[in-house]
């Protein structure tokens, strides 16, 4: 009944949506978009119970060309709401870096994005609420995957007070990009407060910068077909250790950094045919503040997956999270046996069925759900529908 429910209101919104859409476009420098998904989750087998479970995310952007607009020449400016509905199944299966990239821990609407783009030079300089891996930790290969870790890497997904700002928390952040050359080459760095938060969560926006900061640096080539990178991020303040205290009880604080590679890229496939692409990436964190010590994730998409089908797509992912001795300790004490890493695999197969609509059959294996040797594999099946108009 939930599943129905959701999918009647998916498509009470399409037509109200795409109208006003159509009418955004109307307007020169201003565009809207709009996706909604819908999440049937059903856990096969492992630790918990096995019961359906719906999950629900709106998503509607606003892009502002603000020198067509009001005449600021290099500008531009975009807003971003996001809504978050439904059940959090991985309280239940219980993995370490979750397998459902819209779960969220609170339901709600929120201002995830607002910021504010200048065109300086041959680069830019950007300011306002900001999503970190909108541009740091991306490889397009993996954007039909699912399951978090194919987002940013766990090692930095998992950093911080309460995570980066990323999806679904945002901070503000001053951010700065450089192109070089006519070759791809490019330099990125940002700066963003250490404590996520947007209006719509309980606080909203922290304006006092009391947690430090996280700073971000990403460069390397990217172009058409092609994409490889290094970068590396350190918070400004310590961080609690994850598990060990000092004499007295004292609290023990580390300094959490890491650094992270990727390469991505068309592999093979011809123009206007089926292009087969794939990634690579890993990275690694120091200091004992989170569950991790390293991550690394690797996959191949095949779009389009059949001929015929130009909005089909075929995806394979594989990702592995080791965990840190303090995580391992922690569960030690709990009287459990810990695993060295958790790790999984992913299969999945999207196709847009009707403009604008994708129906995606997804299926995962985890195995050591939550850094824990001995417990049985976490075995997923999810059917993702999204509606996208932009």
């Amino acid at each position: 009944m939930g599943a129905l429910g959701a999918l009647c209101a998916l498509s009470a919104l399409v037509g109200a949506q795409a109208s006003r859409a159509q009418e955004s476009k109307g307007i020169a420098g201003l565009n809207l978009g709009f996706a909604e998904i819908v999440d049937v989750v059903a856990p096969l087998s492992g630790g918990g119970d096995h019961r359906v479970r719906v999950l629900d995310n709106t998503d509607l952007t606003l892009d502002a060309d603000l020198e067509r607009l009001v005449g600021w020449q290099g500008a531009r400016a975009h807003v971003y709401l996001l809504g978050n509905h439904g059940a959090r199944p991985n309280d239940r299966i219980a993995t370490l870096q979750g397998f459902d990239n819209i779960e969220v821990g609170r339901s709600g609407i929120r201002l995830f994005e607002a910021w504010l783009e200048q065109d300086i030079g041959g680069g830019s300089l950007l300011v306002g609420l900001y999503d970190l891996n909108g541009e740091f930790y991306v490889t397009d290969s993996a954007g039909t995957l699912v399951s978090p870790p194919f987002g940013i890497g766990s090692e930095l997904a998992g950093s911080g007070p309460n995570g980066p700002s990323i999806f679904p928390l945002s901070a503000l952040a001053l951010r700065g990009s450089l192109d070089l050359g006519d070759e791809g080459g490019f330099v990125r760095a940002a700066l963003v407060n250490a404590d996520v938060g947007s209006w719509g969560d309980p606080g909203g926006v922290d304006l006092h910068f009391r947690e430090g900061v996280i700073a971000v640096a990403e460069g390397g080539v990217a172009r058409e077909g092609f994409k490889l990178a290094l970068g590396a991020w350190a918070y400004s303040k310590r961080h609690e250790h994850l598990w060990a205290t000092g004499p007295g009880g004292a609290p023990l604080y580390q300094h959490t950094r890491g650094i992270y590679a990727l390469l991505d890229g068309t592999l093979a496939g011809s123009e206007g045919g089926s292009a087969l692409s794939g990634f690579l990436r890993g990275g690694v964190i120091a200091g004992q503040a989170t569950p991790y010590r390293a991550s690394a994730q690797t996959g191949f998409l095949l779009a389009p997956a059949l001929a015929g089908r130009p909005g089909s797509a075929f995806s394979i992912g594989l990702h592995a999270a080791w965990t840190s001795a303090a995580h391992r300790e922690a569960l030690a004490a709990e009287g459990e046996q810990a695993a060295v890493f958790e790790r999984g695999i992913e299969v999945t197969y999207a196709d847009e069925i009707l403009p604008g609509l994708t129906l995606q059959p997804d299926f995962q294996i985890v195995q050591n759900p939550g850094g824990r040797a001995g417990q049985p594999a976490a075995v997923i099946g999810l059917l993702r529908l999204s509606f996208v108009i932009e």
